[in-house]
């Protein structure tokens, strides 16, 4: 399965990264640092991917708004997505935009270990 990461940190791209790594065998990893390249990245792959996990605050954009545009494509709207943010933002407000799972940073690795893995059984795409 490919899961594409989008976060403007090299630490948490590096934490997620190897969380992912160890929750789901065989993942392949895609990282982007902006939410412009995120997009980029999905029309490139033609969506094939099983997830998007994504910071919200960013350089050139948020995740709120790639999300917003991720459920408006309609070949990308039933990709699970997982927004992270070390902002006060409602989680509430994040999931009806659409988000599968939120986290507040810094995040527990448990319980986002269990989130990506029953995300990614829930997918077979990519």
């Amino acid at each position: 399965m490919k899961v594409l990461v989008v976060e403007d940190s090299p630490l948490h791209q590096k934490v997620i990264n190897k969380i992912l790594s160890m929750t789901l065998p065989g993942v392949e990893i895609i990282s982007s640092l902006d939410p412009y390249d995120g997009f980029a990245a999905l029309v490139g792959l033609q969506g094939k991917v099983g997830m998007i996990i994504m910071d919200h605050n960013m350089p050139f954009g948020t995740g709120a708004a790639l999300l917003e545009k991720i459920r408006r494509t309609d070949w990308l709207k039933d990709i699970p997505v997982v927004i992270m943010t070390g902002e006060d933002f409602p989680k509430e407000d994040f999931l009806a935009l659409g988000a599968n799972a939120y986290f507040g940073k810094p995040f527990d690795p448990n319980q986002f270990r269990e989130v990506a893995r029953n995300l990614g059984m829930k997918t077979k795409k990519a």
